[in-house]
């Protein structure tokens, strides 16, 4: 599974490219960026970071953004984003 995964996280990669502002890629990458490996979050946190300012106003995105932090063991933070978006 964890091939699969990379593969997806290349071709959003390349999609992200072509549409910067699209929430729902955003949100398929940080969910491809945790289970690429659900060991380590730097990954996820990393991406969260930067695209943070542009999508903070978006439900979808501050749920996963949450699930991250949620992962990382980050549990107030996650849950203030987690109810934002709900």
């Amino acid at each position: 599974m964890k091939g699969t995964y990379r593969e997806a996280k290349s071709y959003l990669g390349q999609m992200l490219k072509q549409v910067p502002n699209s929430v729902k890629h955003t949100c398929r990458m940080i969910e491809v960026l945790i289970y690429v490996n659900l060991n380590d979050m730097s990954d996820a946190i990393r991406f969260c970071t930067s695209v943070q300012n542009e999508f903070v106003s978006s439900g979808d995105f501050m749920f996963w953004r949450g699930r991250v932090l949620l992962y990382s063991q980050q549990d107030a933070t996650a849950k203030k984003n987690i109810q934002f978006a709900l």
